[in-house]
């Protein structure tokens, strides 16, 4: 999960809806500044590391070994502080390593 002020989580979904764990209660992301048009955000899973990156940096690491296939998201959260405009995905790729 990636917010519009540059914060990141990762969260293992346990199925029902709003069912989450996140797999790094201690360690948060922080790009340094808000996103803005133009920043590449991306997840990579090698094994059972998850890695998450903002302009090719990586950002944010968490390993999880309860799922060993499905269908990894990406998305993007947004407190009370933040408004419909702050976030927008103008390109979406999906590859299998």
């Amino acid at each position: 999960m990636f917010n519009h002020r540059g914060g990141m989580q990762i969260f293992q979904w346990n199925g029902p809806f709003g069912d989450f764990t996140e797999l790094h209660p201690r360690q948060l992301g922080y790009f340094g500044r808000n996103l803005v048009e133009g920043d590449v955000v991306k997840a990579t899973i090698i094994g059972n590391t998850i890695t998450t990156y903002i302009n090719g940096v990586p950002m944010l690491e968490a390993t999880d070994s309860v799922w060993t296939d499905g269908q990894p998201g990406i998305g993007f959260f947004k407190r009370t502080y933040g408004t419909n405009w702050d976030l927008a995905i103008t390109s979406y790729t999906a590859t299998s390593l």
